[in-house]
């Protein structure tokens, strides 16, 4: 009898210790799936963006209308310098070049015998001393040779604003190369797996729509660059044929 309540006794020990397994193991498998749900809608980490991460936008956004309005300038400028070339250095240039070719225009052609027969006609002091002049008037010649030096200055005065058109061209066009290098590197930093600024950013990962964003922003201000730099090296060659010219006509 004693032994019977024993076994009894055992088993309903065993029962007790099987039922709080049991409930252990129901308890751990529950705490699992909760924490491999968590870590599952845990946003995902080690991202890495340079400039802050979510200021990565801003920043290209300000780069992109900073290189559009430079790029405006510089258009604008150009204008200004071809209307100088095309225009006012164009006048000052062909005025100088006629006044020249009047002062150097040859003396009276006396071998002539009509002209030689008019000169005989007409031989008074006046004549002589005009002929003797080569067929020149003082005044004519002051006039002329004031003109020459109107048309010098003037060329000089151009070749001055000119230059200082063509450094403000390479101002604003030195500024568009940093933006150009400063998105180009910027996008390949945020592109690069690679890339460790030691700072983990929390956040969404980039979305393709994101990328061809900032690829378009990266290729918008690199032509940018490069038109404003095949623009600005022609003018430049420009302005070096007009000093040269300027330089001659010394």
């Amino acid at each position: 009898m004693a032994c019977s309540r024993v076994f009894r006794g055992s088993s309903v020990l065993r029962a007790a210790v099987a039922a709080e397994s049991k409930s252990s193991a129901t308890s751990s498998s529950a705490a699992a799936a909760a924490a491999a749900e968590k870590k599952k809608e845990k946003p995902l980490s080690g991202i890495r963006k340079p400039n802050g991460g979510v200021k990565q936008e801003e920043v290209r956004m300000v780069s992109d209308n900073r290189a559009s309005y430079i790029f405006g300038e510089f258009m604008s400028r150009t204008a200004k310098f071809e209307d100088l070339v095309n225009n006012i250095g164009h006048q000052f240039l062909t005025g100088f070049c006629r006044e020249l070719e009047i002062f150097k225009r040859p003396h009276i052609y006396k071998t002539s015998d009509v002209v030689d027969n008019i000169i005989k006609a007409n031989q008074t002091d006046r004549m002589k001393a005009y002929v003797d002049a080569g067929c020149r008037q003082r005044h004519h010649d002051v006039q002329n040779m004031c003109n020459i030096h109107s048309c010098r200055q003037g060329l000089e005065d151009h070749l001055t604003k000119v230059k200082l058109l063509l450094d403000e061209l390479e101002t604003l066009k030195k500024e568009a190369m940093d933006i150009a290098w400063m998105v180009n590197d910027s996008s390949s930093r945020t592109f690069d797996p690679n890339f460790d600024d030691g700072v983990e950013y929390e956040g969404l990962p980039l979305e393709e729509g994101n990328t061809m964003d900032s690829m378009g922003v990266q290729n918008k201000s690199i032509s940018y660059a490069t038109l404003m730099t095949v623009v600005y090296n022609m003018l430049k060659l420009d302005y070096a044929m007009q000093e040269k010219i300027s330089v001659l006509l010394v």
